[in-house]
């Protein structure tokens, strides 16, 4: 009974009331959260996250999803497949793109990205130094590289990076890292400086990111337009190649193959000839081992190399219609009479004059 008598609250004069308005507001936030959490479900689909835009609550479910980001929580009640469909549908659409920047979502993913790419988890006990990994994004990176794919649609670049320069600061401190889009553009894409090269800590690696990520991005046409239109994104690529040359002679250059000139080779044709696997000739982005590792030619200066061009089959058609092939060999041959071409010319103009209703464009 002592025991039960120490837990037992002195009671206080007004205290009922005050636990009353307690157990009322926490209600109020279960509530608003359950219903949050209801109303999350529509940015599933295209029709329910335009309804959520019309009715003005797509920021306030964005935020909400963005807090049980943080809190390692499931992102729906009834969402199976966790943040990824989410994010994609509602960064689909521009004032989606804007909520999930304005709760914070976006600088959430990019300092945590930078954070893997660049210092390493803070969680794995280092016994032996890091590995250098094999494949050109590292697997502790690919959830994030596959998270930036999904929220950088065409609408959401547009609004994120769109009338926005590149920062280009003269120096960067190691302990400065991105927080936006803009900041991964400038910091892992267009890296044209020594001070940006200096500020990596694993300048191959993450220099590899930004191009793979760039590759992506390119595949849709708008982005590309934008991309270019801003930033200049081709001369910058040719310019880091040129770079990545040693002159042999007045006339002749020799490009250092290495992992980023083979990226950047690779984006310069996909973005130079636009068109399908028909129209042009995509050069891998692999090495070979032997003496001629890499056997596609390097540029720093268009026009692109033809052996990039794909020919196209000319088809032989066999069978042609006799009365055109004869219709064609008489116009293109003046010794023969060709008065009846006059006469038909003549009795069309005066159908057109006296029954012009009678043709049609059929």
């Amino acid at each position: 009974t002592s025991l039960l008598l120490e837990r037992i609250p002195t009671p206080v004069a007004g205290a009922d009331n005050v636990s009353s308005v307690n157990q009322e507001s926490q209600s109020f936030i279960v509530l608003e959260e359950t219903l949050l959490d209801d109303l999350l479900n529509f940015a599933a689909t295209p029709k329910g996250l335009l309804l959520l835009q019309n009715t003005g609550t797509v920021t306030e479910c964005v935020t909400f999803m963005f807090n049980r980001f943080m809190k390692n929580l499931q992102a729906s009640g009834c969402e199976k497949f966790g943040y990824g469909v989410i994010v994609s549908q509602v960064a689909a659409t521009a004032p989606g793109a804007v909520a999930l920047q304005n709760s914070g979502f976006i600088k959430a993913l990019v300092t945590e990205l930078w954070g893997v790419l660049e210092c390493g988890r803070d969680d794995v006990r280092m016994t032996h130094p890091r590995s250098t990994p094999v494949d050109p994004i590292d697997r502790s990176c690919q959830k994030f590289f596959l998270a930036l794919i999904n929220l950088l649609s065409c609408p959401a670049v547009s609004e994120l990076i769109g009338d926005q320069e590149i920062p280009n600061k003269p120096e960067y401190s190691l302990r400065e890292g991105p927080t936006d889009i803009i900041d991964i553009i400038d910091r892992l894409i267009v890296v044209n400086s020594e001070a940006k090269i200096h500020s990596l800590f694993n300048y191959e690696q993450s220099h590899t990111f930004g191009l793979r990520l760039l590759n992506v991005l390119c595949c849709d046409l708008n982005t590309l337009l934008l991309l270019e239109s801003q930033y200049k994104i081709s001369e910058v690529l040719l310019d880091a190649q040129k770079e990545n040359a040693i002159s042999i002679s007045e006339t002749s250059w020799e490009f250092i193959i290495d992992g980023l000139s083979v990226e950047r080779n690779h984006i310069l044709v996909r973005i130079s000839h636009v068109g399908g696997p028909t129209e042009r000739i995509l050069p891998p982005r692999i090495m070979h081992k032997g003496d001629d590792p890499y056997p596609w030619p390097m540029f720093s200066s268009y026009p692109l190399p033809a052996c990039y061009l794909a020919e196209f089959p000319r088809k032989n058609n066999s069978r042609q219609d006799d009365d055109v092939s004869k219709l064609l060999s008489a116009l293109k041959n003046p010794d023969k009479q060709v008065g009846w071409i006059e006469n038909v010319q003549k009795q069309f103009c005066e159908i057109m004059q006296k029954k012009p209703d009678v043709l049609s464009g059929a």
